[in-house]
């Protein structure tokens, strides 16, 4: 077994076992080591959130090769906060420290400057709100759309589109502009998980009751959507780098190719080996490092 690896916060080591008891909800760094045309084998897992071992921590996103951002809740916390794992140099940094909470990390074109949701519990009201960080991310940050208090999720189109995920008795899916003033509906039925695509077109997750979960995939500039293929299994969340999508059922891992006539599910990857019962989130960087979250 290899030896522990060691995280550095606020400049004190910390452990940080490759394997140990596994927590409700934790994060973990794959690194590819072997391709083939029909799969991917990974090695040994790096256990990433050691530093929270038995609390919550989930929305990984890559900001680039190196750096990957997570929402953690520890145990003394009522909510949680965001922070930045440099996966080169084994660093910690804590991005947010405020009594609300932080999740849903998304970059903003064309600087990819940081966006989140900030959920602020009030005595009388909840708001739920897209945030975005300073330049320098230090600081609070600001609202982008004080008026949308019901944001769920959130992700950029362009530099002046984002999607949001309304939370309200229907939930629905729309876009709109940098005010947040002019909509339009793209789904009644929306699932939580949605990305641009490479092409600028929106995938998403539509659970309209009589047709079923479908990925389908809407064209801004027609308003229009057509249906892609079922999400495998039973979960909610998908990754796409390029023209691949991934998606997990249990501890595999599916990828389809949605640019394809007629998409289809592959297995490429089996992680059947490691600790946890299913993986609910993942995130893949641009090198091919895939970072899961298994509950």
């Amino acid at each position: 077994m290899r030896p522990p690896s060691l995280l550095v916060l606020s400049g004190i080591l910390i452990n940080f076992n490759l394997f140990g008891q596994i927590p409700s909800s934790s994060v973990y760094l794959l690194q590819p080591s072997g391709v083939s045309s029909n799969s991917i084998t990974y090695e040994q897992p790096k256990y990433l959130t050691n530093f929270n071992p038995n609390g919550y921590n989930n929305h990984p996103i890559f900001i680039d090769d190196d750096h990957l951002i997570i929402s953690s809740k520890l145990p003394n916390q009522k909510e949680p906060d965001l922070y930045e794992l440099n996966t080169a140099a084994k660093t910690l940094k804590k991005l947010t420290q405020t009594v609300s909470g932080e999740y849903s990390i998304a970059q903003l074109p064309p600087n990819n400057n940081l966006t989140f949701i900030r959920q602020e519990n009030f005595e009388n009201e909840t708001l739920i709100r897209v945030w975005e960080f300073p330049e320098d991310n230090l600081g609070p940050g600001k609202p982008l759309f004080p008026h949308l208090t019901n944001t769920g999720y959130h992700c950029w189109l362009n530099s002046d589109q984002i999607a949001l995920f309304i939370v309200e008795g229907h939930n629905r899916l729309v876009i709109t502009d940098r005010e947040g003033l002019n909509f339009t509906t793209v789904t009644e039925y929306p699932g939580r998980c949605f990305k641009i695509l490479p092409d600028g077109n929106l995938i998403y997750l539509s659970e309209i009751p009589d047709e079923g979960p479908m990925l389908k995939i809407f064209n801004p500039n027609t308003n229009s959507s057509l249906p892609l293929l079922k999400p495998i299994g039973l979960g909610q969340d998908f990754e796409v780098v390029d023209e691949t999508i991934i998606m997990a059922n249990g501890k595999k891992i599916y990828m389809a190719n949605w640019s394809h006539e007629v998409p289809e599910w592959k297995e490429f990857s089996n992680l059947e080996w490691m600790p946890g019962d299913k993986i609910t989130r993942m995130a893949l960087s641009k090198n091919g490092q895939l970072a899961i979250v298994m509950e």
